[in-house]
């Protein structure tokens, strides 16, 4: 491993679990209440799709992101991360998705920040590999040209 991109996703540290991460800040207005089912599973609910996951898709990219859904196990948000983090040893980058609705931009900076990583904001939701593939792209080949022919 060479190189690491982070894309408005959780960068935890040895021992922190991702509730941590989550309630930082107060979540965004718009952000979904989430509560485990009975099988201890997370699902979004219909409407958080368009109001806090992915608000710049289209109409037809909701229907399939809605549609295949994976859920988190609850316990993957309590349950402490177990070192070492690979982003303490490895270049890393991260795309701060400035109209996340679901990781506020301000905990995304915080672990970038953290993380010492080479840091890109762009103004897309929480889903840019749907809504807005060329920042994803340009941060992914910034990372490879980086690294390459180390």
């Amino acid at each position: 491993m060479k190189a690491l991109v982070y894309v408005t996703a959780f960068a935890p540290d040895d021992g922190e679990m991702l509730t941590d991460l989550f309630f930082r800040t107060e979540p965004h207005p718009q952000a979904p209440q989430l509560a485990p089912d009975g099988a201890n599973l997370l699902w979004l609910p219909d409407d958080a799709f368009p109001e806090a996951f992915a608000q710049n898709a289209s109409a037809e990219d909701l229907t399939v992101l809605m549609a295949v859904q994976r859920p988190l196990r609850f316990s993957c948000m309590t349950v402490p991360t177990a070192g070492p983090v690979l982003w303490k040893k490895v270049p890393s980058w991260y795309l701060v998705a400035e109209h996340d609705h679901m990781i506020v931009p301000a905990t995304q900076r915080f672990m970038a920040e953290r993380m010492k990583a080479n840091i890109k904001s762009h103004p897309v939701d929480h889903t840019p590999i749907v809504t807005a593939p060329g920042p994803v792209v340009d941060i992914i080949r910034e990372a490879v040209q980086s690294v390459a022919g180390k």
